[in-house]
């Protein structure tokens, strides 16, 4: 397919736009892009008024376009002097705003948006403006759209990323334009000073649709499918089990539960099926479903893919109803055009990207594949007028490869978000997506009907369960099947760069001239690749931000890897699915050789189910000592199941990891092994305590070894000797003795904790001791991750999130 960019002006006006907004993110600040932006403009005008030259005058325009973007883009993150994030909100004590955004959960953990109007500080009012995400737990009052509320509470600010790898909340946050959060738990912390003061067509309009919506929904449907049907309708998925959030994920059907083109597409066709019946002209059937698809973007809060998607369906009913050529490629681009100057930050949503990969593949790729795989061609030689040939194609051929399209253009995306590559994803979609087409179109007449008959209703209900159980059956299937899906490590910018040219050559693989094109990208590609990247022979440890647990990853200079304890999993968080695995999956790490669970508490164990069932690992070490809890047992019988080896380790031990290092079991003894005082510090003294040497650096990892035990293997006195130390028992005073640091002597210390725990993890007197003894002290809840990198005669902190070193 070639393009005529002249018929298709969008393409290159869409290039030069995130062309602008990356130059304006990255390289230049508002100032330089303003003033760039004028001297091109006036190129512009002195190249078209005088010199009259089209070719300079383009040139001149797009340079012009590319400045202002930059401007754009620039301006997007510039807000006033009295915007709430730049005021002392530690000093806040309460703020009056109104909702102008609610997410309600079935559990009564609501959140709300809250546009800020002043703030009370020492009891004066301040008037500020901003976004204030409120979080609303143990209340079962709800607050509506436009409701004015003074908010007694503390605000912060969101964390951030708090480990390589893992989701950055404050960043995720800052693209919504929100900067602090708060949460309250008690009714008496809000009042309601008005109701309903927002917008008026929203209060009488959007809000009552809304909510019958959620009602037609809640009455009719049982609540693990209604959740999902509201993911479906009205984009709201956060009452979806995370287990089956993690099936539809891994199956590669994920983004059914995204609201999309394809759902605005059921939705174009449910309306003007209605339409039909009352005899309406084409005209006004259009000018009819527009305003409703205006309604329908409304009550979804804006959401981007369905914005883009009704975009495109109306240029492209409207240019029907006006009798123009019609080129889908520049209506998907002006699409994305008008999305990116309302709102630059948008190149950088994953919907987004998602959004467009997806319908750029299908329109470009679908084509393609079929000149590819000309099975179409070939058989309607053999018979032009049979019926299950004309079925085979329109319900099984053209699916197929329509999926196909989808699941290749969007692929890089996929790995690089996911870190899934899902087998059967092509498959899976061929069924599952018409299921949910026919689940959507009956949602909507559920809807429709529970105005008028709750007998019609209750039976559309009972159908949509009996599909939803269709849907989640053949979703368990492709998931049970061997190796449903693989996991991948986070790919690089220039790695997705290469996957999206290697699809590009799948679609062009009969034309030699974009085969030639592609090679020669992925050739430049990647000689940028190797030259910006480096092998070392370092050793490299990093102590992970498990909250109130510990967790260290070791890479050892020849890629062996050791992981020592994995946090905690509670039903609320799981430190080794959400901490320890995107970890993993960044770093490019799909086999561990030594997982090290130095005690059986769960703040250690926690994670490790998780890890065991996601990468593939050697050996299991653990200590001799019998203490068995629900999830040392778990932990134990997966190894079974997966045929891991499990050592059991005591004082005197080695580990072979690499041969330039050497890891010393330097406890527990066989005295602690055999305890039997059940008083609880019986475990924590059992813990595995090891010493990793390379070259004249050392580190000592304690695990929650206290007093007792630090007596014990303080017998290797000068041999204990060590640049870093994991602080034992989260820096509680029953560890961390003075003779104990005498002999090992670090330069520093590594507290593995949460903030605000309600041990009061670290002890002041562990604090205290390790700066009296000039100790260089990292706090997990304060740094995060903190991570260093060893040579044999050197040792550098790496600040990771700005990929900085720092010489100690």
């Amino acid at each position: 397919m070639n393009f005529d960019f002249s018929k298709n002006p969008f393409i290159i006006l869409t290039i030069v736009t995130i062309t602008g907004i990356l130059v304006g993110k990255f390289l230049l600040s508002i100032e330089y892009a303003f003033w760039l932006s004028c001297i091109f403009i006036i190129l512009f005008l002195f190249s078209s008024l005088i010199v009259k030259s089209k070719n300079i005058s383009l040139l001149f325009l797009f340079a012009s376009l590319l400045f202002i973007m930059a401007v754009r883009i620039n301006a997007v993150y510039n807000f006033p002097d009295n915007h709430i994030a730049f005021q002392d909100y530690s000093k806040i004590e309460s703020i009056t705003g109104k909702v102008i955004e609610t997410k309600y959960k079935s559990n009564n953990k609501n959140k709300y948006t809250i546009s800020v109007s002043n703030a009370e500080i020492d009891n004066q009012l301040i008037e500020t403006n901003g976004k204030v995400l409120l979080s609303i737990v143990k209340v079962t009052q709800k607050f509506h759209y436009g409701d004015l509320l003074k908010i007694r509470c503390k605000l912060q600010e969101p964390k951030s990323q708090r480990n390589p790898g893992q989701f950055d909340y404050k960043n995720y946050l800052s693209g919504k334009d929100i900067f602090l959060i708060s949460y309250i738990n008690h009714i008496d912390s809000v009042d309601v000073l008005e109701q309903r003061a927002g917008n008026i067509f929203i209060h009488t309009i959007i809000e009552p649709l809304k909510n019958h919506f959620n009602q037609s929904i809640n009455s009719f449907l049982s609540p693990e499918n209604g959740s999902i049907l509201r993911a479906l309708l009205l984009g709201e998925k956060q009452d979806i089990e995370n287990e089956t959030l993690d099936q539809f994920k891994n199956v590669g059907v994920v983004h059914v539960l995204a609201i999309s083109g394809l759902h605005v597409g059921f939705i174009i066709i449910f309306v003007l099926m209605i339409l039909s019946f009352f005899r309406l002209n084409y005209k006004t059937k259009i000018y009819s479903l527009l305003i409703i698809l205006f309604i329908y973007i409304v009550i979804i809060n804006f959401k981007a893919p369905v914005i883009r998607a009704s975009i495109m369906a109306g240029l492209y009913l409207l240019a029907k109803l006006t009798e123009r050529k019609i080129s889908l490629f520049n209506i998907i681009y002006f699409a994305a055009f008008l999305l990116l100057v309302i709102d630059p930050r948008d190149i950088f949503n994953p919907g987004f990207q998602f959004s467009f990969a997806a319908v750029i593949s299908i329109v470009y790729g679908y084509p393609k594949l079929n000149e590819l795989i000309p099975l179409k061609m070939k058989l309607n030689k053999i018979n032009r007028e049979s019926r299950i040939k004309g079925f085979f194609f329109k319900f099984i051929w053209d699916p197929l490869l329509v999926s196909l399209a989808a699941v290749l253009g969007t692929l890089p995306l996929t790995i690089y978000y996911y870190g899934i590559m899902p087998t059967y994803a092509i498959f899976a979609n061929i069924l599952v997506i018409p299921l949910v087409g026919l689940i959507v179109f009956l949602g909507i007449f559920l809807v429709v009907f529970a105005l008028f008959s709750s007998l019609v209703a209750g039976s559309l209900g009972n159908l949509i369960d009996l599909l939803f159980d269709l849907l989640k059956y053949v979703i368990s299937v492709f998931y049970e099947f061997p190796y449903s899906y693989f996991y991948s490590a986070t790919p690089s910018i220039f790695m997705v760069l290469l996957m999206l040219i290697l699809v590009y050559i799948l679609f062009n693989i009969k034309s030699r001239s974009h085969r030639l094109n592609g090679i020669g990208i992925i050739l430049v590609l990647l000689f940028i690749n190797i030259n910006h990247s480096s092998n070392s022979n370092h050793l490299e440890v990093t102590f992970l931000d498990v909250g109130q647990g510990d967790a260290c990853f070791i890479k050892f200079p020849n890629g062996e890897s050791m992981l020592v304890d994995g946090g905690d999993a509670t039903k609320d968080w799981d430190q080794g699915k959400n901490t320890i695995v995107p970890f993993l999956k960044f770093n490019d790490i799909s086999k561990i050789k030594y997982m090290v669970a130095s005690h059986a508490h769960n703040d250690h164990i926690g994670g490790l189910t998780e890890i065991l069932n996601t990468v593939s690992v050697d050996t299991l070490v653990i200590s001799s000592y019998e203490f068995t809890t629900k999830k040392y047992k778990e932990m134990i019988e997966i190894c079974e199941i997966k045929n891991v080896p499990i050592r059991y380790v005591e004082k005197g031990d080695l580990l072979y990891p690499d041969s330039s290092c050497r890891v010393y079991i330097l406890h527990p003894s066989d005295e602690f092994v055999k305890e039997n005082d059940f008083s609880g510090a019986e475990c924590n003294n059992s813990s595995i305590v090891m010493k990793i040497q390379y070259g004249e650096n050392g580190i000592l990892l304690t695990g929650d070894a206290e007093k007792k035990a630090e007596k014990e293997y303080t017998e290797y006195a000068d041999f204990l000797e060590c640049e870093i130390i994991k602080i034992g028992h989260h820096g509680s005073r029953t560890s961390s003795t003075q003779n104990m640091l005498n002999y090992v002597n670090p330069m520093v210390g590594v507290i593995s904790v949460a903030e605000r725990n309600k041990f009061r993890h670290p002890s002041p007197v562990t604090i205290n001791k390790l700066r009296d003894n000039n100790i260089k002290s990292f706090l997990t809840s304060t740094n995060g991750a903190v991570k260093f990198q060893i040579s044999p005669d050197k040792i550098k902190l790496i600040n990771w999130n700005k990929n900085s070193l720092k010489l100690f």
